[in-house]
């Protein structure tokens, strides 16, 4: 109808214009002769009003310029006075014509504030921009009254019938307004002043206490829950808005623990939240998933096999039986929920009342569903490795296989378990649920040893197919070119190709396959996701055996896997980093306090200390790191009598040791007790598709954190190269920071213990030169970006660009001495290998125990 966006603005403005004239008129009308159910003329006019209101509705959705700010907040403002004074003459005998204009009001809030808020560059005077608090205040107001008003009016129980559609779309979108204005006003936080900030706050706080918002939406979900679970038993997932309404009022929720003081306001008012985590969709969906066990069948949970009846596709693949269990939604939002609760009480230690509170919500709703939560965990992560039955024994299967669904599901309740881990949540949940604890620790564990194998072959066959296809460019230039000719001995001396080409495309395939074979298509769409290249490729050009491989690990939904694993695996590290014993093994002291430290009971020799250097400087933190006025040393002598320490430093600085150090500069002080391992000392495989089950099954080990690592590597440069951060990139960062903790901690722990003596010299060697492969930071010989000329080559480590730089000290810290053995023992390599074999080969061939040669592993 209007081709651009100036015209599109211009019709808006003008429905908007007559918008005041139609209300001019109803008003009119009803003080001449009244509103009536028969009066033709009002309902007229109501048509009128509504079907122009619809028009600029349509009108500004379709806007995508961001220049027609003040336009837009100035029609908000017309539209949202001209309907409060129609609203005022609502009337039970004219239901329908009200429901439509209160959906219309909304829908046209939303999409202008989404445009507003949209806008990069959001600058407003302070005339509009008390304009803008007015406009978020009356539309807050317009969506607790059509909250309110659908609680007066009965709802129909047809749910084919029109006018019950019509009150579920007005009810979603009242909610989705609310949703919508907590957000804005949090934006507001960020870029308007303390005062701006707190005056929109206060407003927005007092108008939802005055329509007591949080009792009438705990009502409508209560009903709308007890509508969704008849309808999930019946399996009707199509054409009804219940379960799109309870997600958007979870999401209401969701948004409110995100802003303290309507958190504060909503818990203790607890109706809300009692609804949201006791209801009968909850409660049915548990009964679902009991049967399902009952029946014994393999089932995908999160997913609804359908009907013959129900739904029909043209394939009858197996795809084409499920669909996304709309309930399974609802279940991981709630899980969401309580995981924010915890959270936003961990962060604001003000509200003490309120941290209690929000661990008894979820302590009891953990115990409500314990049986659910603890047999979904150990159906998916099951420690008896898999046989494996494929037929064809080239095509390497992981013995691990995931959902979307259900790694998604992970996630949450990873996320949940890492809040429960924190602070002073974690003694009540371990003294309240110590089975629940202890599970939910060992599934933190599995994720990271099966998420490991994953991510470790999907990283391992992208990394071959990219050296592969650096080559076969390079190889098609003229190679006499000195900039050729560099690029290819690098890539020459690379260890991904050490064994030939034939055998690096053969490993990537194996890999690649490897990697698909870890997820599990479910649905027509993931099935269709599957098959859609995320690297646009020329129609004309045929593809070739690697291309065909690659899209393996190249299309939508390895990469939607991709995504939701980083994410899991992620709240998985970080709670093993909270409940590891070591993690608390440090107890720091204040330099007043070290002064009356009595340690003659118990001689702290051999334990790992933090000195000042300076007494008057005091830590307060469990992760000690050095700093320019702390180190970190081992005690070799304590003198009872004097109360004196003698120390020998970790790191490079001078003095090595220091003797007599007085007590009162003891920063912090090793609990011995919490030398305890979790990772086994045994080194990750050369490549995941022919390690044994050994690496999917059993005890985690360094080996899985290597894994972890060299994964992080890969997708460095990536996040490293650009100036945009995707939310992948803040995942990769975040797990490569936990990892390289944890693994800083278990060999130093390892080393404290001896691990290594009691290890084969074969395994000990591997650990130490896969460790000198991530952390090498002296010279990383084999670090470089194929995409890059040779002057741009450095020897910083790839890994170190996304590591903190306290943590990546403190680790070269705790690995010193490993790398240290790595280093001589590669120099050793070098000078004892072969002088007939090519520098890159000598450098990278290895002998196996059994004296045989073979490759190294191709991902670093």
């Amino acid at each position: 109808m209007v081709g651009d966006e100036g015209a599109r603005v211009k019709v808006a403005q003008q429905s908007v214009e007559k918008l005041h004239q139609f209300a001019e008129d109803i008003i009119s009308l009803d003080v001449n002769i009244g509103i009536s159910s028969t009066s033709l003329p009002f309902y007229e006019l109501l048509e009128c009003f509504n079907a122009m209101l619809h028009l600029g509705f349509s009108c500004i959705s379709k806007l995508f310029s961001k220049g027609q700010i003040p336009v837009i907040l100035h029609m908000l403002d017309k539209v949202l006075h001209s309907s409060a004074r129609v609203l005022a003459l609502e009337h039970p005998d004219c239901v329908e014509p009200f429901l439509v204009l209160r959906q219309n009001v909304q829908c046209f809030a939303i999409v202008s504030m989404n445009i507003l808020e949209g806008s990069d560059e959001l600058t407003l005077d302070s005339e509009d921009e008390n304009l803008y608090k007015s406009c978020r205040i009356t539309s807050c107001s317009v969506a607790c009254d059509s909250l309110r008003w659908l609680r007066c009016v009965k709802l129909d129980d047809n749910i084919n019938n029109l006018k019950r559609i019509i009150q579920m779309d007005v009810l979603q979108s009242a909610v989705i307004l609310l949703t919508f204005i907590i957000q804005s006003a949090e934006n507001t936080s960020k870029s308007s002043t303390p005062t701006s900030f707190q005056s929109i706050q206060r407003d927005f706080n007092e108008s939802l206490q005055y329509f007591h918002a949080f009792d009438v939406i705990s009502y409508h979900l209560d009903w709308v829950c007890k509508s969704a679970a008849l309808l999930h038993h019946h399996k009707i997932m199509k054409r009804n808005r219940e379960f799109g309404v309870v997600e958007s009022i979870l999401a209401f929720v969701f948004a409110v623990c995100g802003n303290i003081e309507l958190f504060a306001a909503m818990i203790a008012n607890s109706q809300l939240l009692q609804v949201v985590l006791k209801n009968s969709l909850l409660n049915a969906l548990s009964e679902h998933w009991a049967q399902q066990k009952l029946n014994g069948a393999k089932f995908h949970r999160g997913y609804i096999k359908m009907h013959d009846s129900t739904l029909s596709f043209t394939s009858g693949s197996q795809e084409n039986e499920f669909v996304k269990d709309p309930a399974h939604n609802a279940w991981r939002r709630t899980l969401q929920i309580v995981a924010a609760l915890l959270h936003v009480t961990t962060e604001n230690q003000s509200y003490i009342l309120e941290q209690e509170q929000a661990a008894a919500f979820a302590i009891d709703f953990l115990h409500r569903f314990e049986g659910d939560v603890r047999f979904f965990v150990e159906s998916n992560l099951c420690d008896e490795p898999s046989i494996n039955t494929n037929p064809n024994p080239s095509s390497p299967e992981s013995g691990v296989v995931f959902t979307f669904a259900a790694i998604a599901e992970l996630s949450d309740i990873m996320a949940l378990v890492s809040e429960l881990c924190s602070g002073l949540h974690r003694k009540h949940f371990e003294s309240t649920s110590p089975n629940l604890y202890l599970t939910m620790c060992n599934a933190a564990l599995s994720i990271c040893r099966s998420l490991s194998v994953f991510l470790g072959a999907l990283g391992t066959a992208r990394e071959l197919f990219t050296a592969l296809k650096s080559l076969n460019e390079i190889m098609n230039e003229d190679i006499s070119n000195s900039s050729t000719n560099s690029q290819y001995r690098h890539l020459a001396s690379n260890p991904l190709l050490s064994d030939g080409l034939p055998n690096a495309t053969h490993q990537a395939i194996r890999n690649a396959l490897y990697a698909s074979s870890c997820c599990s298509c479910v649905t027509s769409e993931e099935h269709s996701l599957s098959l859609r290249n995320v690297t646009k490729t020329s129609g004309s050009t045929p593809e070739n055996l690697e291309q065909s491989f690659h899209r393996y690990v190249n299309n939508s939904f390895i990469c939607l896997m991709e995504e939701v694993a980083s994410k899991c695996l992620l709240c998985a590290l970080s709670v093993i980093h909270k409940v590891h014993p070591y993690s608390t093994a440090f107890v720091s002291f204040t330099a007043e306090e070290s002064k009356h430290l009595d340690l003659s009971s118990s001689p702290p020799i051999g334990a790992i200390v933090v000195i000042r250097s300076d007494s008057r400087y005091d830590i307060s933190s469990n992760m000690v790191s050095t700093t320019q006025a702390t180190r970190h040393g081992k005690v070799i002598h304590y003198n009872s009598m004097a109360r004196t320490l003698d120390v020998e430093y970790f790191d490079k600085l001078r003095p090595a040791a220091e003797r007599q150090i007085d007590i009162g500069r003891l920063a912090a002080l090793e609990d011995v007790t919490k030398r305890i391992n979790i990772f086994e000392y045994k080194p990750a495989p050369y490549s995941v598709s022919d390690s044994d089950n050994s690496i999917t099954s059993g005890d985690v080990s360094i080996g899985n954190l290597i894994l972890i690592l060299r994964w992080c590597q890969e997708h460095a440069p990536r996040i490293m190269s650009t100036s945009s951060v995707h939310r992948l990139s803040f995942e990769v960062m975040g797990i490569a920071n936990l990892a390289s903790i944890i693994i800083g901690n278990e060999i130093g722990l390892h080393l404290e213990l001896n691990s290594p003596a009691f290890a084969s010299e074969y395994v000990t060697k591997e650990v130490n030169s896969q460790l000198l492969d991530l952390f090498d930071d002296e010279a990383n010989l084999q670090n470089f970006l194929l995409d890059t000329p040779t002057d741009s080559l450095s020897d910083i480590p790839v890994l170190r660009g996304i590591v903190d730089a306290g943590i990546w000290k403190a680790v070269q810290i705790q690995l010193g001495s490993t790398l240290m053995a790595a280093r001589v023992d590669r120099e050793n390599a070098i000078k004892n290998s072969d002088q007939t074999q090519p520098v890159s080969a000598k450098y990278w061939v290895r002998r196996t125990s059994t004296g045989v040669a073979s490759r190294r592993s191709p991902f670093r």
